[in-house]
């Protein structure tokens, strides 16, 4: 698939959300891979406001992980980016499912630096560049039963 542009990347965010919200409230691991500018966080900006979310949303490359609560899920916006250490990942402790009431997302963004230490990924998104100026090329993998039932209508 081909985003074209930031409005774009937001939308395809926004609808994959939207797919997500009217199944059933299943938690998720979603990662995010891409080179550095591919647009992991445009995506995720989508996504939130897709599950209803509309305050400003912030990379959590500092932070590295944002909590953000909607009417459904507890989201988990992790960015590992910075992440230098085993005992860092550890310290996150991305390797255990959280013990809430509600269901999950984890939206993980650069989860290679998490190794084999964080949770495993229900879907992934990898982002790429293209060969034309701001376009990107898409490519998800559905990996778990949880997904797989997602219409693929917003594929393009």
């Amino acid at each position: 698939m081909k985003i074209k542009s930031e409005v774009e990347m937001i939308q395809l965010g926004k609808t994959i959300a939207e797919q997500i919200k009217v199944s059933k409230y299943e938690s998720l691991v979603i990662y995010l891979k891409g080179n550095l500018g591919t647009g992991k966080t445009t995506f995720s900006k989508g996504f939130l406001k897709g599950m209803g979310f509309n305050e400003l949303v912030n990379s959590p490359t500092y932070n590295l992980i944002e909590t953000i609560e909607t009417n459904n899920f507890i989201i988990y916006h992790v960015d590992l980016y910075r992440i230098e250490s085993l005992n860092e990942i550890l310290e996150l402790e991305l390797h255990e499912k959280p013990i809430i009431d509600k269901p999950y997302i984890f939206l993980i963004e650069w989860p290679e630096n998490g190794g084999d230490y964080i949770l495993s990924a229900d879907l992934i998104i990898n982002i790429s560049f293209s060969e034309i100026m701001n376009e990107r090329l898409i490519n998800l993998q559905k990996l778990s039963k949880k997904v797989s039932k997602l219409e693929d209508s917003w594929i393009k």
